[in-house]
């Protein structure tokens, strides 16, 4: 049984967008690179931050299909972006053409769910805005996945890195056993004397074949939330600790390519390391 990834790359970048229109004169040339480009298609060291992705896992010869999500907007660029793969990736495109009408993140996983060829498959969520450092390692991960699914069939693995005392008010944070690895609780951008915890949790999530029920659920249980509920991924963290059995794999880092100094420092990094 292999792996189905979903790779979002639905949202709009609006930040990034206001950035790159205010840019100063000594970003000009960095700003003419990446205007009206999708984060996911952002060159990073001389390659897109999804193709990164893409070339990582497919070394592990687990993957069976990928799945990229995007809007109208976008779809355009990711078509080009897709044909270089053949019949690798499957777009799909959600329709929307505002930020505003965004499906949001979980639904995006959802609306790729349901689209699966083979829907046994585990879910690897991977955030089109996310890069982890270099020295993370993919098979030590899976493999640490596939031990723990071996002991529950309906759990997921979720990166961890340890952040400041004053971002935590900046992220989702992981309260976590320190010796199953189990995560007890999640507080969304909880204030640093709310928690003793520093386990920040980007979007890079696997989830075993049953918890696609979960994620159905939870969109059941929130189809009258307010958009941005179902656009933070760390709700649905939220939900699933109550539901199955959550584990940490910590990593050293990442990179979340939300505006353009956090780009150019992304950037700046895996140039260096290519």
């Amino acid at each position: 049984m292999g792996i189905n990834v979903i790779l979002l790359g639905a949202g709009y970048g609006t930040r990034l967008e206001r950035d790159v229109l205010n840019c100063s004169d000594e970003d000009r040339e960095v700003c003419k690179l990446i205007a009206g480009l999708p984060k996911a298609l952002l060159p990073v060291g001389g390659k897109s931050l999804i193709a990164r992705w893409i070339d990582l896992l497919d070394e592990t010869g687990k993957v069976d299909q990928y799945y990229l999500v995007t809007n109208d907007k976008y779809h355009e660029q990711f078509h080009k972006f897709c044909e270089a793969y053949g019949g690798k990736i499957s777009l799909l495109n959600d329709g929307t053409k505002r930020n505003e009408d965004r499906m949001g993140a979980v639904a995006s996983i959802n609306f790729a769910i349901e689209k699966f060829v083979a829907a046994d498959n585990d879910i690897l969520v991977v955030g089109g805005d996310t890069l982890l450092y270099d020295d993370f390692s993919i098979y030590s991960f899976i493999k640490e996945f596939e031990k723990h699914k071996l002991a529950s069939s309906t759990c997921s693995l979720v990166t961890t890195y340890q952040c400041r005392n004053e971002d935590t008010i900046k992220y989702g944070i992981l309260e976590v056993n320190s010796c199953s690895m189990k995560v007890e609780s999640f507080l969304e951008k909880p204030k640093a004397d709310e928690t003793t915890s520093r386990s920040a949790c980007p979007c890079f999530y696997l989830f075993s074949s049953p918890c696609r029920a979960i994620i159905e659920e939870f969109l059941d249980d929130h189809r009258d939330a307010p958009l941005k509920e179902k656009d933070a991924t760390g709700n649905l963290i939220k939900y699933l600790i109550a539901k199955c059995n959550v584990f940490t794999f910590p990593i050293s880092g990442r990179f979340d390519v939300g505006g353009l100094q956090l780009y150019k420092d992304c950037d700046a990094y895996f140039s260096k390391c290519t």
